[in-house]
């Protein structure tokens, strides 16, 4: 099944004009889509089967002559045709892009704030203001930037990060998130003041 945010960049297509109608599977309902899953055993039984390659050069060389040789010769089972055939005349059949926006251009999440006050983004992980910590925000991508958004209003921002598993840091935010008696009151509305668990336990707040 897909995921949030790729279900809603799919029925985007449609939305900016590319001319593609999407149709949503039932859960769990196999039959819908099992030729997409077949297409992944016949390249794993055919292509890879129980072959062993000395590197990952070798085993793309060998797929590369597996899709020429192997694959897109062969009558496909389901359009009689020869996939390299196939493709000639959908080319043909294609438009040009031109200007047309990219069904890409914003994406729309919402994240948990974890507990080391960073969100997490296509594995890399991205800061905001910890008063934030364990609260759900809005994110927007758009080309190169990412925006945290809390009640409509940007709390952080950062320029998406190429690589994966990577940690953006805001300074500001690492700087707060030592300080905690900078921090304003938790998104709760349960903090109190140092001074009232000082009388409680006899001591002085800090």
């Amino acid at each position: 099944m897909l995921g949030e945010s790729a279900v809603a960049q799919i029925f985007a297509l449609s939305e900016l004009g590319w001319g593609t109608v999407p149709k949503a599977c039932k859960p769990f309902r196999a039959r819908t889509k099992g030729k997409v899953e077949r297409g992944v055993g016949y390249v794993k039984g055919n292509a890879l089967g129980r072959l062993e390659w000395e590197s990952d050069e070798a085993l793309d060389e060998h797929l590369l002559w597996w899709m020429r040789n192997v694959a897109d010769v062969r009558v496909h089972g389901t359009t009689f045709e020869r996939p390299i055939d196939r493709f000639g005349a959908e080319n043909a059949a294609l438009r040009p892009i031109v200007n047309h926006p990219s069904y890409l251009r914003v994406r729309h999440l919402t994240r948990k704030v974890a507990s080391d006050g960073r969100i997490d983004v296509d594995t890399n992980h991205y800061s905001v203001p910890p008063r934030f910590i364990g609260a759900t925000l809005e994110v927007r991508i758009e080309a190169d930037s990412l925006a945290v958004f809390w009640q409509g209003q940007v709390v952080a921002s950062h320029e998406t990060h190429p690589g994966r598993h990577q940690v953006i840091e805001d300074p500001e935010h690492a700087i707060h998130h030592l300080d905690v008696r900078s921090l304003p009151g938790d998104l709760s509305g349960i903090c109190r003041p140092l001074a009232h668990y000082a009388a409680i336990a006899g001591g002085e707040a800090w």
